[in-house]
């Protein structure tokens, strides 16, 4: 599978799907400015696959705001409706925190 690579604002996504998961690479800023962009990725991402299973690999994010955090845990309870799950990895502490995902690495 080809690996596909998304940039908007100040947002850059790479985005690399395997046979059984896909994984998002995130650098930059996730805000309310970028998020519709990771919000149409992450939709493709879930329905690629059943059950979906989706990481988000958020080690190069400087900011992520409540906006952000909310694309992200829409994403993680639709993937739960169907089986499957979003798991957040690399947050840190230097993102802006809100609700967040209910699973974060």
């Amino acid at each position: 599978m080809n690996d596909e690579e998304h940039s908007s604002g100040g947002l850059h996504v790479d985005v690399q799907p395997y046979t059984d998961l896909t994984v998002l690479h995130l650098t930059g800023h996730l805000s309310g400015a970028t998020a519709p962009m990771l919000h149409v990725l992450l939709a493709k991402a879930l329905a690629a696959r059943v059950p979906p299973v989706v990481i988000v690999d958020a080690r190069g994010l400087s900011v992520i705001d409540p906006s952000g955090w909310a694309i992200l845990d829409a994403a993680d309870r639709h993937a739960r409706d169907s089986g499957g799950r979003v798991i957040v990895t690399g947050g840190g502490n230097r993102l802006v925190t809100s609700p967040a995902p209910r699973e974060i690495m």
